[in-house]
């Protein structure tokens, strides 16, 4: 019976991820690449014996970052997102929970941290180590196309209409109120230092504002 393995000959990479320029819209990413659940690698028993060993992926770990972006609460709010091991196989992963935050348009890149070492029966590990791979381009992000100015990449994520005629309500965009909000009150927001205003949809006006007859129009009261 062998005696167990100490180190593991990481001579190059034991596994890649590839860079993509995928959409990015909603929540869930899929990243490829190879022997991402696990690769058989040449192990140096205590023996001195040279020999291999299986090592399985524990755990991946993302630092995710944005470039080429305006927001500057980017650099200081950064997105997240978690791996879980189920969602890993040989060539692809599945990231889960993203979320841009601040981050609504750029390149979104990572660094990947890979957690291997030898599984035994019992799916404990040892002999664990970790490797990196840096400013991988997971895909670009950017607004829905109904929407102008956004918090994210669905079409529910809108603070600006693309249609300067559209309204907004619960952050997406509509020709006309839905009925069980059909008073309309507005907002200004500063994007790219310019004051923009957008109609929303409620239903009833905020304190301080009256309907206006026959246009349902959120007006202040004098």
């Amino acid at each position: 019976m062998a005696t167990p393995a100490y180190d593991h000959f990481f001579m190059c990479r034991s596994f890649n991820v590839f860079p993509s320029d995928q959409l990015i819209n909603g929540r869930v990413v899929v990243v490829k690449g190879v022997d991402l659940r696990q690769k058989t690698i040449k192990a140096k028993y205590s023996a001195g014996v040279i020999d291999q060993e299986i090592f399985y992926t524990k755990a991946i770990n993302l630092r995710l970052k944005v470039y080429n972006t305006d927001q500057y609460q980017c650099t200081f709010n950064r997105p997240t997102a978690t791996v879980a091991m189920e969602d890993v196989y040989d060539d692809y992963f599945v990231i889960r929970n993203l979320e841009l935050r601040e981050c609504n348009s750029g390149q979104l890149f990572a660094d990947v941290e890979f957690l291997r070492g030898i599984r035994d029966d019992n799916a404990d590990y040892s002999y664990l180590k970790a490797e990196k791979i840096y400013n991988i381009q997971i895909g670009s992000i950017g607004c829905h196309p109904s929407c102008k100015v956004c918090n994210g990449t669905l079409d529910t994520n809108c603070k600006i209409c693309s249609n300067p005629t559209y309204k907004l309500f619960m952050g997406k965009c509509y020709p006309e109120c839905p009925p069980a909000a059909k008073e309309k009150d507005s907002y200004q927001i500063v994007y790219h230092n310019v004051e923009m205003t957008q109609v929303i949809c409620t239903s009833i006006c905020p304190f301080g504002k009256y309907s206006e007859q026959g246009t349902n129009t959120c007006l202040q009261c004098n």
